[in-house]
């Protein structure tokens, strides 16, 4: 019986919010439903200038003044941010990596020594806060923050804040008339994200205005933004999942208009549902034509290997690519074998039309990643490679139904495996072709079929001296037995101590 009653979620649940957060670290180490039940009562609330009581992450969240802890702190948060309902943080960084990440945030308060900060994100309606706290103290909060050149997510229904802002985003539609106002108030903005730009007819004051303020300007609705409208030298930015039809022919027409390409918001895995009027634009389209295009933020779209190799691509200064590339012609099992016998030095055999198959299908894959690697290759400037993206549904390793087994004592959920229709990123196929990527900081390849080992983990480690985070060598509890990746992960470790490695796994939805 007691070993049922601890199997009971509900029952659980009601527990945990009567431990103390040392006691709820112990627990989420017992198994992965425990894990899974009890970190959101562990991550409710975060305090970190509460070192004075038994607080486990007083001394992660302060210990974060270096870059590689920075990034590791986002990392963090962007994990387990959407169970924190209340947040007291006293640091700038902090702020600074919980921004965006907070999704269910209901409690904010800023300490005084946050009147450094310069970027804050609101990841939900800023009225959800002020169930908790009046609009006016939240106001009173931004004005203190004289150094803030970043604001994003607030409605701006009436606000008065400092005009040394230059980059802010506003999450509601507004008329060109409004956009005008907006911009007066701000004579320092050089970057602008909106929702929708309403305007039936552009105005003269539309073009100059704009031309003598932004930089950058970003609509995640493009459909009734009068494009021809805006200054050349200002920079527009497309989202991939407008409430309108339309965004991806206004990309064809202004095809010299866009710097930025990105992803409204990031899957929780790759196949999660959409919504229907999700379009799904042609990548490959928007990379061939985009020739100012310095960003393609959005791993739900896929580059065909054979599609991308027979359209050349303009954006020859891209400098971050997010994207699943599929199609490549990979080997069975059985026909990596047959490959390996009859393609030695000296093998003189007559070959059998099975073997001559699988010679020529080793020949064809071959040939495809040659091609993937030289076109990735010829994007010098290039500084974030993510090619890869959870594939497994979170709330799989939570049902009881799921297929569970152990290794050395533990329990591990047994999920679908790779995507195996992509890069080997080995050497033998061709992965030292990237050579000329000289400037990488950070590369993904987590769940992609990769035969990634120590040899290519070396060649990684001399040829991409600028690297400083990696997505593909970092699991979690509840993955799969993987000993061979947590070998990599230490062996890199060893050989470029700076670089973070991060999970892309979520343990709940």
């Amino acid at each position: 019986m007691p070993q049922k009653l601890a199997e009971i979620p509900e029952l659980l649940e009601h527990i945990s919010r009567y431990l103390w957060p040392q006691d709820l670290l112990y627990c989420i180490q017992v198994s992965s439903q425990w894990h899974s039940i009890f970190i959101p009562s562990l991550w409710h609330t975060i305090d970190d200038g509460d070192h004075l009581c038994d607080n486990p992450f007083w001394t992660i969240l302060n210990d974060s003044d270096k870059d590689e802890h920075r990034i590791w702190l986002k990392s963090v948060f962007l994990k387990y941010g959407r169970h924190i309902r209340d947040l007291t943080t006293h640091e700038s960084h902090v702020v600074e990596a919980a921004s965006g990440a907070c999704l269910a945030l209901k409690s904010l308060k800023l300490a005084a020594s946050n009147l450094q900060l310069e970027r804050l994100t609101f990841a939900g309606s800023v009225y959800v806060l002020r169930e908790i706290r009046s609009e006016q103290m939240l106001l009173n909060d931004l004005a203190k923050l004289t150094h803030l050149k970043e604001l994003r997510g607030w409605e701006l229904d009436d606000i008065s804040v400092n005009t040394t802002l230059q980059s802010l985003s506003v999450s509601v539609s507004r008329s060109v008339d409004e956009l005008l106002e907006l911009l007066s108030l701000f004579p320092s903005l050089t970057r602008l994200s909106l929702f929708k730009v309403s305007c039936s007819q552009p105005t003269r004051a539309w073009s100059s205005h704009i031309g003598a303020h932004l930089r950058q300007l970003d609509v995640y609705d493009m459909s009734r933004t009068p494009v021809a409208c805006v200054p050349e030298h200002v920079e527009l930015t497309c989202y991939d999942e407008p409430t309108e039809d339309g965004t991806l022919t206004l990309v064809m027409q202004h095809p010299n208009r866009f710097g930025a390409f990105k992803a409204c918001r990031k899957p929780l895995y790759l196949g999660e549902p959409r919504r229907e009027n999700w379009s799904g634009y042609d990548a490959n389209e928007v990379l061939g034509c985009c020739a100012r295009l310095r960003t393609f933020d959005s791993i739900e779209h896929t580059l065909h290997v054979d599609e991308m190799l027979r359209q050349p691509w303009a954006c020859k200064g891209l400098e971050w690519l997010t994207v699943q590339i599929r199609g490549v012609s990979r080997l069975t099992d059985g026909e990596q074998i047959v490959v390996d016998r009859v393609m030695v030095p000296g093998y003189s055999g007559d070959l059998s039309v099975d073997e001559e198959a699988a010679v020529e299908k080793f020949e064809r894959c071959q040939a495809q990643q040659h091609g993937v690697y030289d076109r990735l290759a010829s994007l010098t400037s290039l500084k974030h490679l993510d090619l890869g993206y959870e594939n497994r549904d979170p709330a799989t390793g939570r049902r009881r139904e799921v297929e569970r087994y152990e290794v050395g004592g533990k329990e591990y959920v047994r999920y679908n495996g790779p995507m195996f229709d992509t890069l080997e990123m080995s050497l033998a196929s061709g992965l030292d072709r990237l050579g000329a990527l000289k400037d990488l900081e950070m590369i993904g390849f987590e769940c992609i079929n990769h035969r990634i080992g120590r040899p290519e983990l070396e060649w990684m480690a001399q040829s991409w001296r600028k690297l400083n985070l990696m997505y593909g060598l970092d699991k979690e509890p509840v993955q799969e037995a993987e000993p061979l990746r947590e070998e990599f992960k230490e062996y890199f470790q060893k050989l470029q101590p700076d670089v973070v490695h991060g999970p892309l796994f979520m343990d709940e939805v």
